[in-house]
């Protein structure tokens, strides 16, 4: 294997593990607030598009 390639893939790995960390962390938060995030996100589409 090249030595970019390993890299490459060494940097996915990462990005990978980090994604996890990521999407556990917001399955913690999202538990309690889950409502608040929708509401949130609702609110911040209408503000988007105006509606």
């Amino acid at each position: 294997m090249k030595p970019e390639r390993t890299k490459n893939l060494r940097a996915f790995a990462s990005l990978l593990s980090f994604l996890r960390l990521f999407l556990a962390l917001l399955f913690l938060v999202a538990e309690p607030g889950y409502w608040l995030i929708l509401l949130l996100l609702s609110f911040s589409r209408t503000t988007w598009t105006g509606c």
